[in-house]
């Protein structure tokens, strides 16, 4: 990750939030997001040291209607504003938010929300805080 470069954020002029235009390299498990944001605060990320990752409503506002398309994606499409697409592949799927769901399972396994880009438009869902996803951090 760099330190200073203007092409490693993105404004969304829609909202006002300051987006992280690259994802996490790994997969991370959600009791790990609010570390990963620390360590782009840390590296001083494209020139700040607030960043957060985002609520499900946040995330959200990346989600489209409009489908955009990558060699080797989903012959469906991606659905996140296009100035994000270049970060997305196959495999970057669903990406965690800081909201946690309240739901618990009979394992008691506890969930929290995330968004799906491969889908049109249709709001967060929730999953296992136990399954490791991408993260894309944001900043007011």
């Amino acid at each position: 990750m760099s330190k200073k470069r203007s092409e490693d954020v993105w404004l969304d002029p829609e909202t006002g939030l300051m987006w992280q235009t690259a994802t996490s390299d790994n997969k991370i498990g959600w009791k790990d997001v609010d570390r990963y944001a620390e360590q782009l605060n840390q590296l001083n990320y494209g020139g700040y040291s607030d960043w957060r990752v985002p609520t499900r409503f946040e995330l959200e506002t990346l989600n489209t209607v409009k489908p955009c398309f990558i060699k080797g994606g989903p012959s469906s499409g991606i659905f996140i504003k296009e100035p994000l697409l270049h970060s997305m592949d196959f495999d970057h799927q669903s990406f965690w938010t800081s909201s946690q769901a309240d739901e618990i399972d009979g394992e008691r396994r506890a969930r929290a929300f995330l968004v799906n880009f491969f889908s049109a438009k249709n709001g967060a869902h929730s999953g296992y805080t136990c399954y490791p996803k991408y993260v894309r951090c944001v900043r007011d």
